[in-house]
């Protein structure tokens, strides 16, 4: 009241002309800055998630892990990665899954999360105690709600048929290079030589 009674009765159409006007155009021009603003000018950081599975072939397996060391070879140094996924599918050699443990504990202690899954793990399963061992490590393993997990430990078992060889009449005859050299005790003995136990 006190701004069109100033102006008079002209000016309250102009005034309010213009105000529409300049409210409208700010409004459009904030909505822009605004919008390229938050387009480029907020810091986004792309977050990459690799996941490793691989269905093979059983001749396959050794470029398989090779692929796989490679991988997470590259996920040491990638600064966007934040997780790394395993579906556990096959069984590994203990050799090969001390090595890709010690890559995932270190990417673990790059802050990066590691979470494995299998559908079932023990001797009747996909993975046996290798397999396990390797994704002992995750922050979280995820098992199939069909699947089952029977862990027996690493075990060697070693058969003698020194005795039943003899009484069959069968002789062996085999030359060890050194004490410690027990490849022919399983046909030579009965049981486990003092050097063998150690």
């Amino acid at each position: 009241m006190k701004i069109s009674a100033a102006i008079g009765w002209g000016g309250k159409k102009i005034f309010s002309g213009f105000n529409r006007l300049f409210i409208v155009v700010g409004y459009a021009v904030t909505f822009v800055v605004l919008v390229l603003f938050f387009r480029r000018g907020l810091p986004s950081t792309p977050v990459h998630v690799l996941v490793l599975e691989h269905h093979f072939e059983a001749w396959e397996q050794g470029s398989h892990l090779k692929n796989w060391k490679a991988s997470l070879e590259r996920a040491l140094v990638d600064p966007y990665l934040r997780r790394i996924v395993l579906h556990l599918n096959f069984d590994i050699s203990i050799a090969d899954a001390q090595v890709l443990r010690g890559m995932l504990v270190k990417l673990k202690a790059q802050g990066k999360e590691v979470i494995c899954y299998a559908q079932s793990v023990g001797s009747l399963g996909e993975i046996g105690i290798s397999g396990y061992y390797l994704g002992s490590c995750a922050n979280r393993f995820y098992l199939a709600s069909s699947g089952h997990m029977m862990l027996e430990g690493m075990s060697v078992e070693r058969l003698y048929f020194g005795k039943f060889l003899e009484a069959l009449g069968v002789r062996s005859n085999f030359v060890a290079q050194g004490k410690y050299k027990s490849g022919p005790d399983g046909f030579t003995r009965s049981d486990m030589a003092i050097q063998e136990k150690k």
